[in-house]
C-alpha cells in the first residue's frame, strides 16, 4: 500500500520484505512472480513475470541452492530485460496485429481502456500456456 504513491517501485526490497514472512509451511520463499503481480496492480507499467512468460523467453529460474540474493539478482536481470523488451514493442509497430486482434475479439468499450502493456502480458502468458515448453 505504501507503494501506491510511488512512481518507482523497488522490486528488490519488496521481494526481500516478502521473503522475511514465512509461508504456511513456516518457510521463507522467494515469491518474485507474486511481487511483479503486486507491482502491476499499483502501476501497469510493470509487466507480470511468471513461469508461462519465462517459457517464451527460455528463462530458467535460478537453482534453489543459490542464495536468495543471487536468485533475486538473476530474476531482476531477466525482469529488466523483459520490461525493456515490452517497451520496445510498445514504441514500435510490431504488435499492432496483436492489439487489433485483441480489440476485434473484445470490441466492448470497456476493453479499449485496457493498457497495451496488459495486453502484452496476456499475449505472452497465453503463448507460454499454449506452447508449453516450446520457446518462440
Amino acid at each position: 500500500d505504501e507503494c501506491r504513491s510511488s512512481k518507482c517501485l523497488d522490486l528488490r526490497s519488496l521481494t526481500k520484505n516478502l521473503y522475511e514472512m514465512p509461508n504456511r509451511k513456516g518457510q521463507n520463499s522467494l515469491q518474485f512472480s507474486f511481487v511483479t503481480k503486486l507491482a502491476n496492480t499499483v502501476d501497469d507499467d510493470y509487466p507480470i513475470y511468471d513461469s508461462e512468460v519465462a517459457k517464451i523467453f527460455n528463462f530458467r529460474p535460478p537453482y534453489t541452492y543459490k542464495t536468495m540474493d543471487e536468485r533475486l539478482t538473476i530474476y531482476l536481470e531477466f525482469y529488466d530485460n523483459l520490461k525493456n523488451y515490452y517497451h520496445e514493442l510498445l514504441n514500435g509497430n510490431a504488435c499492432e496485429t496483436v492489439f487489433a486482434c485483441f480489440h476485434e475479439r473484445y470490441p466492448d468499450d470497456d476493453y479499449s481502456r485496457i493498457p497495451r502493456l496488459k495486453i502484452l502480458d496476456f499475449f505472452f502468458w497465453s503463448a507460454g500456456k499454449i506452447n508449453g515448453d516450446k520457446a518462440i
